[in-house]
């Protein structure tokens, strides 16, 4: 939903030093046309190469709070560093 620069630059504060990172992020991005577009949609390969020192432990469609699916396709996703399962 932001610049892919932008989610690499906010990534780069807590990857390393992060045991666990959480998403919740459109699937598809953001258009790239129109009054509120990115130059280029970030796409899932983009997380997994920013993490690429992280582990994925779940990958799924976005809850709402009251337990519903969230509207626009959104997906969240938790990564664990060095094989953390928080057990």
């Amino acid at each position: 939903e932001m610049e892919l620069g932008i989610v690499k630059n906010y990534l780069s504060y807590i990857t390393g030093t992060a045991n666990f990172v959480y998403l919740n992020q459109a699937a598809e991005g953001k258009e790239t046309e129109g009054v509120n577009h990115v130059s280029r949609k970030i796409l899932w390969q983009d997380y997994c190469d920013f993490l690429s020192d992280y582990k994925l432990l779940e990958r799924r469609v976005a809850l709402a709070p009251v337990g519903y699916a969230c509207g626009g396709n959104y997906f969240e996703a938790l990564w664990t560093r060095n094989g953390d399962t928080g057990s």
